[in-house]
């Protein structure tokens, strides 16, 4: 540990923070009453326009699922609020036996996927190798891998901006590669994203499950990330999960789960629609930090000239 004089920021090996005697002499401009207004609204509608812009770059790639489901003209799924249902014996004595799983709801949308007219596989058919966990690190530090979490994937991307770091290695066959698909099993569950090039030197947590795409997939792995993302199998992962207080999906339910093979024509279709939707939120959400920086920087300025 080192620390600087009193009154001054103090550094902790583990940990940055200010004394109490620095927050209590801090200097604070201080402008008129009116330019305190100004500046409040000037701010206000800056973050009111941010949050729109972020608004629509979310509501673009909500809306890949409608584009999905009308693709494989599938409707959406809807809840049964029905509490009392018959269940057969029959039924019971190939799965489960919990009431979750029974929801009549649940049993007709699975069975109408399986008999899609455009052919379904359990997805182990399309895998080079069965789903896997990635590796549990509970010690973080400040260098080494990035390490991704169940935070990092988002619908359709991976997000690095807050990965932690790991001194570790792993076996390689949790080693990240072109054309991999991350499959978060845990807390949020169900949450698919396709691994960039960029990528690739990451660690994958325990809670996250490696899909591995066969070559020769009649299934393109950017197809399969919309399919696993959509409403219909988002309702799939809920039918099979796994515990009462903190649902999770397992590596041996996830490969038995189905995959709709339709023509390479409407995969393509579904894979640019992606394409153009993840850029345009992309754009936007620059856009948003970009204008975002602008005005806060616009409010140092305007801020220092109302001391004059």
């Amino acid at each position: 540990m080192k620390k600087q004089m009193k009154g001054a920021l103090i550094l902790n090996s583990a940990v940055d923070y200010l004394s109490k005697e620095t927050l209590a002499n801090l200097l604070f401009p201080l402008p008129t009453k009116q330019k305190q207004h100004e500046l409040v609204s000037m701010m206000d509608t800056a973050r009111a326009a941010r949050r729109a812009k972020l608004a629509e770059a979310d509501a673009l790639l909500a809306g890949m699922n409608a584009f999905v489901l009308t693709a494989l003209d599938l409707p959406h799924p809807t809840p049964d609020a029905r509490s009392v249902f018959a269940v057969t014996s029959a039924m019971l004595a190939r799965t489960r036996v919990d009431a979750h799983f029974f929801r009549p709801h649940f049993v007709a949308l699975e069975a109408q996927v399986r008999n899609m007219k455009t052919g379904v596989l359990p997805l182990r058919r399309l895998l080079a190798k069965p789903p896997m966990n990635g590796v549990d690190a509970r010690e973080y530090s400040s260098e080494g891998r990035r390490y991704l979490r169940v935070q990092n994937i988002r619908p359709f991307e991976v997000e690095t901006a807050e990965a932690a770091y790991v001194n570790r290695q792993t076996a390689k066959d949790v080693e990240l590669q072109g054309g991999d698909i991350l499959l978060t099993r845990k807390g949020t569950f169900g949450i698919a994203a396709k691994v960039p090039v960029d990528c690739l030197d990451c660690l994958i947590s325990s809670e996250i499950i490696l899909l591995r795409p066969e070559l020769n997939s009649p299934v393109m792995p950017e197809f399969l990330v919309a399919w696993l993302n959509c409403s219909v199998m988002q309702a799939l992962f809920d039918r099979h999960k796994t515990g009462a207080i903190m649902g999770h999906i397992t590596q041996d339910v996830v490969a038995t789960l189905p995959v709709p093979t339709p023509s390479p024509t409407i995969q393509s279709r579904v894979i640019d629609e992606s394409h153009r939707r993840r850029d345009e939120a992309r754009r936007l959400r620059q856009k948003a930090d970009t204008e975002w920086q602008k005005a806060k920087a616009a409010f140092d300025v305007a801020l220092l000239e109302g001391r004059k």
